[in-house]
């Protein structure tokens, strides 16, 4: 049986990576014990997480937990500037561990983390979860099944994310997901052209929110009662109550829309559009083939509207097939299941988890370049 250990109670881990787990568990059962959560001061909430996931114990010392339990595995997901050093730790243990995206606040730190787990051969995954959403998988397929893939666009809009640092720490989704898009079959990317625009965002009054309690990919915003997602609806309004000091934050700083010009291996192009402050939630990826369009789109929840998310084949202008994937739960529609699943069936069968540190560092420089408005040729 596979112990597994779990850093970080906050949202993130209460939305997806805890219901992933318990919902592992209940499929899988003998197969892993959930032992025990850290934090470093808000047991309160890590003892509700026990309660909610079915994990035992709480610690607030890291490394008391690790000598105590034992375990096989750890979660990560703590806020960005404490990855680096909290999977590092368990990559010296030679623990292996899942660890949030992205992998370190900065390039540097990503480039630390892989060598790290270079130097040691701890198992390790980085939690890009777009990559295990079923939409996904299916455009992956058909891909592989319709291809040569000619072109690749990918979108991300969003209501108001008023965040410094959008294209890295969110927009790294949709760069990576792109790169897992494409790199199968053009080889991977060797050129990033990045035109950075300024948006009148912030300037006029949004209400904006730092951690997109607006609307979240698989996720949702408060409302109603019933579902799984809406357990967390309490926390949600309380991030929304924020929105003031965030507002206020904004007109320090300004918002950028990106818009990035690729360049794969084998000569094929793509664009990425990522709008932090459009007014309107969404996220899809499309690939062209001769006569035949491959689109996924993502779920979403914002408000009181839920958007199942979609991938469809199109041949000569009519969809030929056609899959719809359900909104609720969330862990389920966004692909959070799957990469735990991937990540625990790697280490049963002893193989490398994918996209491991080492993987992840041509996302994160490409979000960093991105973010910063600077072209970068790999």
């Amino acid at each position: 049986m596979l112990k597994i250990v779990f850093v970080g109670a906050g949202w993130f881990a209460n939305h997806v990576h805890g219901p992933a787990l318990a919902h592992y568990a209940r499929e899988h059962p003998g197969e892993v014990d959930l032992a025990a959560v850290c934090v470093r001061k808000s047991v309160d909430k890590a003892e509700a997480f026990c309660r909610e996931f079915g994990f035992q114990r709480v610690y607030t010392d890291l490394e008391e937990m690790l000598d105590k339990e034992k375990p096989g595995a750890c979660w990560v997901v703590t806020p960005i500037e404490q990855t680096r050093r909290v999977a590092g730790l368990m990559m010296e243990r030679n623990l292996p561990v899942l660890l949030e995206k992205p992998p370190g606040a900065s390039l540097a730190e990503a480039r630390e983390l892989a060598e790290l787990s270079r130097r040691t051969g701890t198992p390790n995954q980085v939690a890009f979860n777009r990559r295990w959403a079923p939409g996904t998988r299916r455009a992956i397929s058909w891909a592989r099944e319709h291809g040569p893939v000619e072109y690749i666009y990918a979108r991300m809009l969003r209501l108001d994310r008023m965040d410094e640092t959008f294209a890295y720490g969110t927009g790294i989704h949709l760069l990576d997901c792109v790169r897992c898009l494409g790199e199968p079959t053009l080889g991977s990317i060797r050129e990033a052209k990045t035109v950075r625009v300024r948006s009148n965002s912030g300037t006029n009054g949004t209400n904006g929110t730092r951690n997109g309690t607006n609307g979240t990919v698989g996720g949702r915003a408060g409302h109603g009662s019933g579902t799984q997602s809406e357990r967390f609806s309490e926390r949600t309004e309380r991030k929304t109550e924020r929105s003031e000091r965030e507002t206020a934050r904004s007109e320090r700083h300004p918002i950028f829309n990106f818009h990035v010009d690729l360049t794969f291996a084998s000569g094929v192009r793509g664009r990425c559009d990522i709008l932090p402050a459009c007014g309107k939630l969404a996220e899809s990826y499309t690939l062209y083939t001769p006569l035949k369009t491959i689109t996924c789109s993502l779920p979403w929840s914002a408000g009181t509207t839920e958007l199942d998310g979609k991938a469809e084949l199109w041949v000569k202008g009519e969809v030929v097939e056609s899959e719809a994937y359900a909104f609720d739960p969330p862990h389920l529609s966004n692909g959070v299941y799957g990469e735990a699943e991937a990540f625990i069936t790697a280490l049963k069968e002893g193989r490398k988890p994918s996209p491991s540190a080492e993987e992840a560092v041509d996302s994160v420089a490409l979000a960093e370049a991105v973010q910063a408005g600077r072209d970068m040729k790999f």
